[in-house]
């Protein structure tokens, strides 16, 4: 069984900035980043509306037939600032590019269209660590089932929402 957190993004509504950070590298234990440095220097490379980055599709949704329980819970969440997972060379550290961030869409569950689910840089995952989570005191349960010989595809069986306290 497979969880994930896949945030709720609105590009028409959000902003992102991207800042190059230079600094000594202080303590190769930190995951984070901005931890890890001595931070020296910060130089903002560019800012921009979501909405005005490039679009890529994504693939969440079942691609198998079969049963399948998915839950939802909104929450709401503060993030740190992102950073890319994987470590940049030095060459390539300097030479940022707008037209490298893609912005990912999906089908999640019975979704009728399309949801934006995350940001990449050229192909990398870009990290968000959580600051604070507020959960909501509800969560909904689906039983779906995907057949893709079939003329509907995908097959709500039972649909439940809990409240926790």
């Amino acid at each position: 069984m497979y969880d994930s957190f896949i945030p709720y993004i609105e590009p028409k509504l959000q902003w992102l900035a991207v800042y190059k950070v230079e600094g000594r590298l202080i303590d190769l234990s930190q995951a984070y980043p901005p931890q890890a440095l001595d931070i020296e220097s910060v130089e903002c490379l560019d800012q921009f509306l979501l909405r005005d980055a490039n679009n890529e599709t994504c693939w969440f949704y079942p691609t198998e037939d079969g049963r399948y329980l998915s839950w939802e819970k909104r929450s709401r969440i503060t993030l740190q600032p992102g950073f890319l997972s994987d470590t940049v060379s030095e060459d390539e550290s300097h030479d940022y590019q707008r037209s490298k961030i893609l912005l990912l869409w999906s089908l999640m569950a019975d979704d009728q269209s399309l949801t934006c689910v995350g940001l990449t840089y050229k192909k990398r995952r870009i990290e968000w660590p959580l600051l604070k989570v507020e959960l909501e005191p509800l969560a909904t349960w689906r039983s779906f089932r995907v057949d893709y010989s079939s003329e509907t595809g995908h097959v709500e069986e039972s649909c439940i929402t809990v409240f926790n306290n």
